[in-house]
């Protein structure tokens, strides 16, 4: 067991020192953590996107995605527009400035990313995101059951 223990702990290692290259990354292109998060939210995919579907996404408090989209707005990158049939939820758009701010500063991460996924056979994908997804199926439970206990 010893040697799966230090194996676990040099993983969650590096998985905090990728966390950390994607901090110095967002302070680098001069925004914050959580505001690179909704540029990859919403250029990651072709469905639309709220405040309440990136918090959800990316597992943060919605006050942190909302503070990070008032800077984008401030700054000219994004803008809302309301959404015909569900109330005051607003989609979130990339203006012109938006977009190509994404293409020079956050599209060269995802290639980088999916460069390195691909290094992986199709076999090992397969089996990292099937474990991958277990784990953090596993890992869920058992958090939400030492909640319940607080």
């Amino acid at each position: 067991m010893k040697i799966i223990d230090e194996q676990y702990a040099e993983y969650s290692a590096g998985e905090k020192r990728i966390n950390e290259l994607y901090h110095k990354i967002a302070m680098q292109i001069g925004i914050s953590d959580s505001a690179m998060w909704v540029f990859y939210c919403i250029r990651e995919s072709n469905v639309v996107h709220t405040q309440n579907t990136i918090a959800e996404k990316m597992g943060v408090p919605k006050q942190t995605i909302n503070s990070a989209i008032n800077r984008l707005l401030k700054d000219g990158f994004i803008y809302m527009e309301q959404l015909p049939v569900s109330g005051n939820r607003k989609q979130i758009i990339l203006t012109a400035a938006g977009n190509a701010f994404c293409e020079k500063n956050i599209i060269p991460f995802v290639k980088a990313e999916e460069r390195a996924f691909d290094r992986f056979s199709d076999e090992e994908q397969k089996q990292y995101l099937a474990l991958g997804i277990r784990h953090n199926q596993f890992l869920s439970e058992e958090f939400q059951n030492l909640l319940k206990t607080l």
